[in-house]
């Protein structure tokens, strides 16, 4: 079943003062570009990473995908791009909103939201097996009702 859909987003140190804009969420990824710099573009690694993924289509949808080989640092999953966009030798990064949304992240970063049309969606799926107990089922159909899809919705998710 899929519960959820993700977001990606243009995740950034606070305070920088030049976070994109929502008609041009990769903006800070062409200045980079174009001032030569050497901070980098944090993504997870697409060879495996559902979010590497749709940071690659976001990059390519720009007309970017190649230019920012460079740039690029790749994390093993979309928590360890998050903390490498955050980092003092990068730019930014594509990450997913939900993380964005974490307390952990949010007091310390800025993001703009990429438009859902330059990607894949990012479907969230479970699976209840056979052997899934009492509480496993109850969670699984709690998803499904309209508190669980609102919280879901709270922490960046939306519905299918």
């Amino acid at each position: 079943m899929i519960y959820a859909i993700g977001r990606l987003v243009w995740l950034q140190r606070a305070g920088r003062g030049d976070l994109p804009n929502e008609e041009m969420p990769l903006e800070a990824v062409q200045t980079a570009l174009e001032a030569g710099t050497t901070e980098r573009i944090a993504l997870a690694n697409p060879e495996h990473a559902p979010y590497g993924v749709a940071a690659q289509q976001a990059l390519e949808h720009a007309g970017l995908w190649e230019q920012t080989e460079p740039l690029r640092i790749l994390g093993e999953n979309v928590s360890q791009a998050a903390q490498f966009a955050l980092s003092d030798d990068a730019r930014g990064g594509l990450v997913a909103y939900s993380l964005a949304l974490a307390p952990s992240l949010g007091e310390r970063s800025e993001y703009v939201l990429i438009p859902e049309t330059w990607h894949s969606p990012l479907r969230q799926r479970m699976v209840l097996t056979n052997q899934a107990g009492e509480i496993a089922t109850a969670f699984y159909q709690w998803l499904q009702e309209d508190e669980g899809q609102s919280i879901l919705r709270n922490y960046g998710f939306n519905a299918e």
